[in-house]
């Protein structure tokens, strides 16, 4: 495709055909590999964990992607559903959330590990490569303005601006449709697996959990994750120059 504009730019594309011209680091040998890890701009972007999770399930599971429920939804039901229907097992098309969660964080499971949901230290090796500039989804907007800047390209290239509130208000609605239902060991049980991203990237334990630990008080639920959100959504800028 020819254009100078990215947002004629099929999404379906990025992700298949167009991503099959890329040239990855892995294609290169030692020497070539070092020498770009050494001059070129390293750069990531990350997102808060609970969120990353929803949103590979809504994606993965939940929007007719029939190669994921072959691979992952039949097995997902048949370990963790209780009775499931013949159609289910066939299909594996209705994991629910609370079958995702227990599979991803399961241990004895061999091979469930997929980059949607795979922990960033492992997916993008933060501790072995400087990268110049680290982003947050959570602040996109202020971050790829400075990522620009950073690269000079300002001039050139603007990235598409999202509406916040709209943006914020959906991820709320969202995270307390969902993970209010999780049971609290589960909960805990996500922090486990991914509390070295937590940690390596600056993000706060959520608020949710923390509660969860101290209180069996579960009509608090809904509150403590709106109050989590609303602070955590308020932060607007967060960038990391190594």
């Amino acid at each position: 495709m020819n254009t100078s504009n990215p947002l004629e730019i099929p999404a379906h594309d990025v992700h298949s055909s167009l991503k099959d011209r890329l040239t990855l680091l892995s294609n290169y040998n030692t020497s070539e590999a070092k020498t770009r890890l050494d001059t070129y701009a390293k750069v990531i972007f990350v997102r808060e964990r609970m969120e990353r999770l929803l949103s590979a399930y809504i994606n993965k599971f939940t929007e007719n992607k029939t190669d994921f429920y072959e691979k992952y939804g039949r097995k997902i039901i048949q370990r963790y559903r209780s009775s499931p229907n013949v159609e289910s097992l066939e299909k594996g098309h209705d994991v629910k959330f609370e079958e995702f969660i227990r599979y991803i964080t399961d241990k004895t499971v061999w091979g469930n590990s997929h980059e949607h949901w795979l922990q960033y230290e492992s997916l993008c090796h933060p501790c072995h490569v400087q990268y110049d500039v680290i982003g947050k989804m959570e602040s996109i907007d202020e971050d790829t303005d400075y990522l620009l800047h950073y690269l000079g390209a300002s001039s050139k290239v603007k990235f598409p601006k999202r509406s916040d509130l709209k943006t914020n208000e959906k991820t709320i609605y969202k995270l307390l449709q969902y993970y209010q239902e999780i049971p609290k060991d589960l909960l805990e049980r996500v922090l486990q697996e991914f509390h070295r991203d937590y940690l390596i990237f600056d993000y706060k334990i959520p608020y949710l959990l923390e509660s969860l630990r101290n209180s069996s008080v579960r009509i608090q639920i809904c509150a403590t994750i709106a109050w989590y959100l609303t602070l955590t959504l308020c932060v607007v800028f967060h960038f990391y120059v190594l």
